[in-house]
């Protein structure tokens, strides 16, 4: 079926996420606007930048958290799995911009980019696996 329960686990994941993610927005846009007004150099610059990276610390220990407690191995493999999934997409993007610079590209891309595949990568391949290994009703 789609409808898939949650564990207490994944429950206990979302909840961490949001969290994260109410934190992350408002230092994203909070930094930027006083870094618009204020421009910030050496190690205030750094310090502001930490600000909206600590949120995105907190993700990767939400996840290193739901990987230790969830029970079921096969959601701990599939959520591992799409994790491996986005890190080699965003590793490969991240080479190849590396490289057109390297080679003589003066371009730039967007501040979230990296972010965005990520995710999306993250995202077809949990899509591609629910989709593999889908159960029937009458199974």
């Amino acid at each position: 079926m789609w409808c898939e329960s949650r564990s207490k686990a994944r429950k206990i994941l979302q909840k961490r996420v949001w969290i994260a993610i109410c934190f992350y927005v408002p230092a994203v846009l909070g930094v930027a606007l006083w870094v618009r007004h204020h421009p910030a150099t050496g190690g205030v610059a750094f310090g502001l930048a930490a600000i909206p990276a600590l949120p995105v610390i907190a993700l990767f220990v939400a996840m290193g958290l739901y990987l230790r407690d969830e029970s079921d191995g096969f959601q701990r493999d599939m959520m591992i799995r799409c994790m491996l999934w986005g890190t080699g997409a965003l590793l490969t993007t991240m080479m190849f911009l590396g490289f057109a610079k390297m080679f003589g590209w003066r371009g730039d891309v967007d501040q979230f980019t990296e972010f965005m595949v990520f995710g999306v990568f993250a995202a077809v391949a949990k899509l591609t696996y629910r989709v593999q290994n889908r159960v029937g009703d009458d199974e």
